[in-house]
């Protein structure tokens, strides 16, 4: 028999419980029994505030829900520094305060919004482009 925790965690572990014996349906006397400060069975508790419970779209992308919001100024260049690198944004944002939207373990999609609009995303500067020295041979010019 399936240790109960890890049986809701692992149910492939387990095998097949015949109808009402598996671990972590109700008949299980841990949810029949009566708790003393609620005076109700788990099982009850939970069944008061099933209706607030909602149904998330299966169509949603879970992983943005969870995604850091960052504000930063955009510099006159149209760049941000997120950390230490830069990003450059849409230039219409020059000297504005705008949202960074996300996942702070991949930075390779940073949502930019002003005041609630979508600006796109953010991309990662390419440092020749944006170099104190603009335009012709970089090399020719440093001699």
């Amino acid at each position: 028999m399936c240790h109960p925790r890890r049986s809701l965690a692992a149910p492939s572990l387990c095998g097949v419980f015949p109808a009402g014996q598996h671990p972590s349906l109700p008949s299980n006397p841990q949810y029949t029994r009566v708790h003393s400060r609620t005076g109700l069975t788990p099982t009850e508790r939970y069944q008061r505030g099933a209706h607030l419970v909602k149904a998330l779209d299966p169509h949603l992308d879970l992983d943005q829900l969870f995604y850091h919001q960052l504000t930063r100024t955009v510099r006159r260049d149209g760049t941000v520094r997120l950390d230490n690198p830069l990003y450059e944004v849409d230039l219409s944002l020059r000297t504005l305060s705008v949202q960074l939207r996300l996942d702070p373990f991949q930075l390779d999609r940073i949502e930019v919004s002003y005041r609630g609009t979508a600006f796109g995303l953010a991309k990662p500067v390419n440092a020749p482009r944006h170099s104190p020295i603009q335009g012709g041979d970089a090399d020719a010019k440093r001699a």
